[in-house]
Order: C-alpha cells, then structure tokens, then sequence
C-alpha cells in the first residue's frame, strides 16, 4: 500500500493541483485497486520548517512509505 506524504509551505499548491498529483500518483499504481493509494498534503509553516537552522517559507518534502506482504513461491 503506497502512501505518499507532501510536507509543503501552506497554500504551495492549489486544491486543483493536489487533486491532479494525486490522480497520477494513483494511475502509477495502475495494478493496485485505487484505494490503497494514500496522497497526503502537509501544510507546514516557515515557523515549523527549517533549512540549515533558519526558517524557510518556501519548500516540499516528499515522504513515500510502501507497505507490502510477501507474496509465497
């Protein structure tokens, strides 16, 4: 089961384009039923989200996690 998270500065991407990423991140599965796909949008502001010690109010942070059971034989 892929779950894919978007760690982003608030309003980096519009709901159209949440929506868009989602759908391609699900036809990338196209073997998987869809609902085992999981997108996630962070929304993270600059006083949460530093780089080098300082914070930063523009950026994504792409965490992708796979759960998998072992197939036999």
């Amino acid at each position: 089961m892929p779950f894919h998270r978007f760690y982003c500065s608030p309003n980096l991407f519009t709901k159209e384009e949440k929506q868009a990423i989602a759908k391609a991140i699900t036809s990338f599965y196209h073997f998987l039923p869809p609902f085992l796909v999981i997108v996630n949008f962070i929304d993270v502001d600059k006083d949460n989200f530093y780089v080098g010690g300082e914070p930063n109010d523009r950026y994504i942070r792409i965490n992708v996690m796979q759960s998998v059971k072992p197939v036999p034989g």
